[in-house]
């Protein structure tokens, strides 16, 4: 039976370039997403905000209004403090304590989960938002208050084949922290590599940019890697 959301995502990622989308250029889908980052924009006491990863590529492909898991970013500590208070203030609560995470070129964030209800959004600190994801899958994002779609047209090809693409520089990071990474995009965005044949492709992709950059991701990094990912398969099934 063939996926009328991966048609709908065919379309749209095809608009995207380096260069920048306006919303009003998306269609139906720019239009609930704008609708959906001017509700954010309320909750959290700004319009000065990035909203990357699944959400977003969830509206982008099908408008999907039923996502509830949002992924924002700010870019100093100030408007960290604004939203956070504001949210609290709006009946969310902290899901956990703040966690430091890096960029893929070894810029420091500082992340908190916030929820109320079933609503979950992700606050990310990033001083600089052109370093946000560490794959082209999840480097796509909407800038505001400029209503801009920012990605690359690869971005659609791995969302569709579950690859993970590396962006430049993400060879600098330990292939462990890479891994994590892909789990928990894996479970943001609903998927995960499923057969030998993706596991090859990402590997390339990991081995290409990882030549280029210095680093070398060893036999020693892929075996164990390709055993953590062959753990999660078997004791997560719902990630495959």
């Amino acid at each position: 039976m063939k996926d009328n959301r991966i048609s709908n995502r065919t379309s749209l990622f095809e608009l995207m370039t380096l260069s920048d989308e306006h919303l009003a250029d998306l269609g139906k889908q720019g239009q609930l997403l704008e609708q959906k980052a001017n509700s954010i924009a309320n909750e959290i006491g700004t319009d000065d905000f990035t909203l990357f990863g699944g959400a977003l590529m969830h509206y982008l492909g099908d408008g999907t209004p039923s996502v509830n898991d949002f992924d924002i970013a700010v870019c100093n500590a100030e408007q960290f403090q604004i939203v956070t208070e504001t949210l609290l203030q709006n009946d969310f609560t902290y899901e956990s304590p703040p966690w430091r995470s890096f960029t893929r070129v070894g810029g420091e964030t500082w992340n908190v989960a916030m929820i109320r209800d079933s609503e979950c959004y992700d606050i990310t600190l990033i001083e600089d938002c052109s370093e946000i994801g560490l794959f082209y899958l999840d480097g796509v994002r909407l800038q505001f208050p400029s209503r801009k779609v920012i990605g690359r047209t690869e971005a659609f090809n791995d969302f569709r084949m579950k690859l993970f693409r590396p962006l430049p520089g993400l060879s600098t990071l330990d292939p462990c922290y890479v891994f994590q990474a892909i789990c928990r995009i894996s479970r943001k965005y609903g998927f995960w590599p499923q057969n030998e044949e993706q596991h090859v492709l990402t590997w390339d992709l990991f081995n290409e940019h990882s030549t280029e950059g210095g680093c070398d991701f060893n036999e020693s990094a892929r075996s164990q890697l390709h055993l953590a990912i062959a753990e999660v398969e078997e004791s997560c099934p719902w990630l495959c």
